[in-house]
């Protein structure tokens, strides 16, 4: 099979004992011809014409072939160091973008005519035709400037929506190409987009936005907000630019028919989180306990002035949501269905849970994804440098559920860390692979607690989590982690619930 013809439907029906004989040609290839970046010149190089980055995306899907089958590779060569950063980002994000290549979207988008055409050593320009009907200034500079260095002759440019004219003669130079680009790379969103409308809108437009905001409100006290119904566009749209539904507020979804809103959380009905743009229909923090026709209602802190306040699923299964600061990241008033809670049991169920102090073991693992008997939590690596081998990522986040249905508080975070550090700076030996066997003394290279929002290998972590970074000093569980085996951290243990003050002091 040719290397041009890969793909990863054609790994699949390869035999194991193919794949490696395709690899051993891949790594005879790349020491010959495609290990320098640039493609070295050699004399028999001219026989492969497959470019370069071709070459190494189609190696990266027959290393994930290998990794899909469970086939470790004997020895790593320098073509798998050269891809080892990718294998480790599409198992982070689930996406490898070089692999997309080049898509052509247009032929021959600029093209040659003119007397060069005739006669080429004498002509002292080069007429090009852009087919696209708008002027194009930044396409001008780098055509102009490759014609110049290339030929050595100036460039005169004419739009034609068409092209050149039907006979006219002509040689196609370039197509217009979407690249794909060289590393994947997550670039995260910052603030709810409110701040944007703000400053978009005058204040005649933001008072007609309040005014429908007003409506969809009281539309939303309506039945039908809360059953299926056929999307009707408001006029304005979400400070994020989503059209929203005049009848419950909800965002335009695929197919056009909402699913009605929950009465609840002011949420659209399956969503577990998000920012309520229109949160004056919905539940509003308050000082102290109340119980409505359909809510338990308890704060845990006072409101801060001019924060915004959203609407977070603490158990769907038990029937807990919460309403939380957006800007702190903390709870404010948590909420409990009052068809299965009472004021006493709600009461109870907060100073179980929201006081929770971490005791005995904390993070000692990394694993892969899936389930483990010992866990409580598992954070995805944020962080990965290759070159250092050294991985990093969220230990724990205040006020995230985590699989026994608990969490913790920004300082009982920081009790179960320096707990953690006390014990590693007398048994280094804390950390083991998928909670078993032997553990191991990598060296802690950062250990910290935020006390703002920062930003960790383009993610955000949040105030109060327990973020680590260490040093992986074991090849085996190097290879692991570079063939996506192992792909974050988890916290295992023992804790022990610890009674919380009164909700409202």
């Amino acid at each position: 099979m040719k290397i041009e013809d890969l793909s990863a439907s054609a790994l699949a029906g390869l035999e194991n004992g193919e794949l490696t004989s395709l690899r051993n040609r891949f790594l005879h290839l790349y020491r010959h011809y495609y290990s320098d970046p640039n493609f070295i010149e050699k004399s028999d190089a001219r026989l492969f014409t497959l470019p370069r980055r071709t070459f190494i995306n189609k190696y990266v899907l027959l290393r994930k072939e290998l990794r899909r089958r469970n086939l470790r590779i004997a020895s790593t060569w320098p073509l798998d160091e050269e891809v080892a950063d990718r294998l480790v980002k599409s198992g982070m994000t689930g996406i490898d973008v070089p692999e997309f290549g080049d898509i052509v979207v247009a032929e021959g988008i600029v093209s040659i005519t003119g007397p060069f055409l005739k006669n080429p050593k004498t002509s002292t320009s080069i007429d090009l035709v852009v087919a696209k009907a708008a002027r194009e200034e930044g396409w001008e500079l780098r055509v102009a400037g490759a014609t110049s260095a290339i030929l050595g002759k100036s460039a005169s440019f004419t739009y034609s929506a068409s092209g050149p004219a039907p006979g006219e003669s002509h040689i196609p130079m370039f197509d217009l190409v979407l690249r794909a680009r060289p590393e994947t790379v997550r670039i995260e969103a910052k603030g709810d987009g409110k701040a944007k409308i703000e400053k978009k809108l005058s204040a005649r437009e933001k008072a007609e936005f309040e005014r429908e905001s007003e409506t969809i409100r009281e539309n939303r006290k309506k039945a039908a907000a809360s059953r299926p119904h056929k999307f009707k566009a408001a006029t304005w749209t979400y400070p994020n630019g989503h059209p929203r539904c005049i009848v419950c507020g909800c965002e335009e979804r695929t197919g056009g028919v909402c699913v009605g809103i929950d009465p609840k959380t002011g949420l659209e009905k399956g969503k577990d989180r998000g920012i309520d743009y229109l949160k004056a229909a919905g539940p509003e923090p308050l000082s102290k306990p109340e119980v409505t026709d359909t809510l338990v209602r308890l704060p845990v802190r006072a409101r801060v002035e001019g924060h915004d306040i959203r609407t977070i699923t603490i158990s769907e299964a038990e029937g807990i949501t919460a309403l939380e600061d957006v800007e702190d990241k903390e709870i404010v008033t948590y909420l409990f269905d009052r068809e299965r809670w009472t004021m006493d049991a709600a009461r109870e169920w907060i100073a179980a849970h929201v006081r929770k102090a971490q005791s005995g073991e904390a993070a000692d693992s990394f694993r892969a994804d899936g389930p483990h008997p010992d866990e409580t939590r598992f954070i995805k690596f944020i962080k990965v440098d290759t070159s250092q081998h050294l991985v990093g990522g969220i230990i724990y986040e205040p006020n995230e559920v985590d699989t026994q249905g608990d969490f913790a508080v920004e300082e009982d975070i920081t009790k179960a860390m320096y707990r953690f550090m006390e014990k590693y700076a007398t048994q280094t030996a804390r950390i083991k692979v998928q909670h078993e066997g032997e553990s191991h003394s990598f060296p802690i290279i950062e250990c910290f607690q935020p006390e703002t929002d920062i930003r960790k290998g383009g993610k955000t972590v949040k105030k109060g989590s327990w973020w680590m970074m260490v040093k992986i000093t074991n090849d085996a569980v190097w290879r692991d982690i570079e063939e996506g085996r192992l792909t974050g951290f988890s916290m295992g243990g023992r804790a022990r619930g610890k009674d919380a003050p009164s909700p409202g002091n």
